[in-house]
């Protein structure tokens, strides 16, 4: 039988499975947890399912969803309310847990979203895609509040396979790529009220040739050029 497990790391044993899933169509592939211990994952049927390990019936949905591509990463918002998918068709989707299907829809990549990452404010979100690139999208405040890209962020020679933010240094964030690089990245220039450009600095780099180069910072996409070498 297939399924979520949640683990004590104190004794390395699990009570049980959180949520049980018929093993022929709903195999397990992404999982998130909530910042309240619930736990949403999405199994190979494309459905979405939101569950509570406290509950009387852990192994009972308290919500699901679907959208119509398959779905490649996960991760919940700080405050427990959404969850962001990347998704197979380049697409963004946010579902809040309150409405029956994800209402929100991010584009702007050109193919699968691998990874995706809420910042610890919430504020700010990152998604990693095989385009080799990582969109930085803003959350704008006012009387309807909107996220929209603020940069992007290239360089990489392959899909960028995961993403994952600083929880003690705001605005810092860790880039895993396929072609075995892993980078420590910093918005080192953003307008507090949501607008204006976004300067992005890579503070370190392993694995990345000639690319690798301390206190740069850069505004909009980049790219290194394929014959020369040379940062573009």
């Amino acid at each position: 039988m297939d399924g979520a497990r949640l683990w004590d790391l104190h004794t390395n044993e699990h009570p049980g499975f959180i949520a049980q899933t018929d093993p022929f169509s709903m195999v397990t592939y992404c999982v998130s947890l909530t910042p309240t211990g619930q736990i949403v994952l999405k199994s190979n049927d494309g459905t979405l399912r939101l569950y509570d390990p406290r509950a009387h019936d852990p192994c009972t949905a308290l919500k699901e969803t679907s959208i119509l591509t398959d779905i490649r990463s996960l991760d919940c918002s700080p405050d427990g309310q959404e969850v962001a998918i990347g998704a197979n068709d380049g697409a963004v989707y946010l579902w809040d847990f309150q409405s029956d299907k994800p209402c929100i829809e991010l584009n702007g990549h050109d193919t699968s979203v691998r990874s995706v990452a809420y910042s610890p404010c919430g504020k700010w979100m990152l998604s990693g895609s095989e385009d080799k690139t990582v969109r930085i999208w803003r959350f704008r405040t006012g009387d309807v509040g909107s996220w929209s890209c603020a940069t992007v962020v290239g360089g990489c020679s392959k899909t960028i396979l995961s993403l994952a933010w600083n929880p003690v240094v705001a605005l810092e964030f860790v880039t895993g790529c396929e072609d075995s690089s892993i980078r420590v990245w910093r918005i080192v220039s953003h307008d507090d009220a949501g607008g204006g450009d976004v300067s992005v600095q890579m503070l370190w780099g392993n694995d990345v040739g000639l690319f690798c180069a301390l206190n740069l910072t850069f505004k909009s996409a980049i790219d290194l050029s394929p014959i020369n070498q040379k940062l573009l």
